[in-house]
């Protein structure tokens, strides 16, 4: 049977978990090094997914427009599979033909107003703002 059509990353995280293939982080982590370090070893043991929730400096009441990160979705055969509606055994070559038949031909773009694309719009002076810290956080580092 093939899994359910995943419309967006929430059906993705939804599955995921629901297959015991996604850990929530709800302890509160650094996004400076700390979450690199904890991605980087769960994916070379080739772990779960990976939802943080709780991100220093990055909470939804401290006017941060996201506060959640997920990553190491696709840090698996079987998650790549799953993904593509094949089954979780799937080897690499069902794998690579599955995405050479589907991305065969162009796909014509689709101009959406509204929907959860739009949910996080960020223009203007937001924007500038947010490179500068993202830079100035990097001079930091060295």
């Amino acid at each position: 049977m093939r899994e359910p059509r995943l419309n967006d990353v929430r059906d993705w995280i939804r599955q995921l978990e629901s297959i015991g293939q996604l850990k929530r982080i709800t302890a509160q982590v650094d996004w400076d090094e700390e979450v690199g370090a904890i991605v980087r070893k769960v994916s070379a043991e080739e772990g779960p997914a990976l939802l943080f929730e709780n991100i220093k400096g990055y909470q939804k009441e401290n006017g941060a427009v996201c506060d959640k990160l997920f990553t190491n979705g696709l840090g698996s055969r079987s998650r790549v599979a799953l993904s593509l509606r094949l089954p979780p055994s799937s080897d690499d070559r069902t794998i690579t033909y599955t995405l050479k038949e589907r991305y065969k031909g162009r796909v014509e773009p689709i101009r959406v107003y509204s929907g959860p694309v739009k949910e996080n719009i960020l223009e203007g002076a937001l924007v500038q703002k947010r490179w500068a810290d993202y830079g100035l956080e990097q001079l930091k580092r060295g």
